[in-house]
């Protein structure tokens, strides 16, 4: 085992979370505060695309990915159902289907 212990060896994980802005994304890098916190907006990912996906995993090589990206406006997820689905479902499928 290194000679940082196991709180060392875990402080050095690089951790990627997806929806970075969003209320649980941010709550999320504040708690990992003792990693190195990958936070990505949806500027920065669109998780409908898998080459989207593919890209920002490819560059950032993290340990752990944590997809918080979600279609937050749920009173337009009626009246928006394919796009709710693609970001909620699709999107969840990309990132684990990359990771």
């Amino acid at each position: 085992m290194s000679s940082l212990g196991i709180r060392g060896i875990f402080c050095e994980m690089k951790v990627l979370v997806t929806g970075a802005n969003g209320q649980l994304g941010t709550d999320l890098c504040l708690a990992l505060h003792d990693f190195e916190v990958i936070p990505l907006t949806h500027e920065d990912i669109e998780v409908t695309s898998i080459y989207s996906v593919w890209k920002n995993i490819s560059k950032y090589k993290p340990n752990v990915v944590i997809n918080s990206a979600a279609y937050v406006r749920v009173d337009d997820c009626e009246d928006h159902v394919d796009e709710c689905f693609k970001v909620d479902a699709l999107g969840a499928k990309n990132v684990a289907i990359i990771t």
